[in-house]
């Protein structure tokens, strides 16, 4: 009986990530009932937010990205290079896996109110470099590293 409660509590709190995006794969979670305020949000902070596009076919899918630049940050693009406060994020393709051109997201100036740019370490991650801002009301749960 007591395995039962916590079979429904537990996937609430730990994700589990196929993706090479981010360097882990196992994440503990805050529970999607106690969504995370966006003064618990940080430049750093590692979040989880729906995103529905062309991309993914229109369906909806969550994203786990790295918060690389918040409001009133200035975000920079200098060619295909990303900075936020001069710090670099990390640069756009030109072309996806399939070889299709890519339009980046172009932006010079101060991230607007209640938004941020979402980045990830690999490459190939489908993030804001792609997508543009989003937006920090969109944020279901920050997540930290376990594995």
């Amino acid at each position: 009986m007591v395995l039962v409660p916590l079979g429904l509590v537990i996937p609430q709190f730990l994700t589990f990530s196929a993706s090479p995006s981010l360097r882990h794969h196992l994440f503990l979670m805050t529970p999607s009932w106690c969504r995370p305020g966006p003064s618990a949000i940080q430049t750093g902070s590692l979040v989880r937010f729906p995103r529905q596009d062309e991309v993914t076919g229109g369906r909806k899918v969550y994203l786990l990205k790295r918060v690389g630049c918040l409001s009133k940050q200035s975000l920079k693009v200098s060619g295909k290079n990303y900075y936020c406060d001069g710090a670099y994020l990390g640069k756009a393709k030109e072309h996806d896996k399939k070889g299709r051109m890519v339009r980046n997201f172009e932006w010079d100036g101060p991230v607007p109110d209640g938004q941020f740019f979402a980045i990830a370490d690999h490459k190939d991650s489908y993030d804001s470099r792609y997508y543009g801002f989003v937006e920090l009301s969109k944020v279901e749960n920050r997540a930290w590293p376990l594995l």
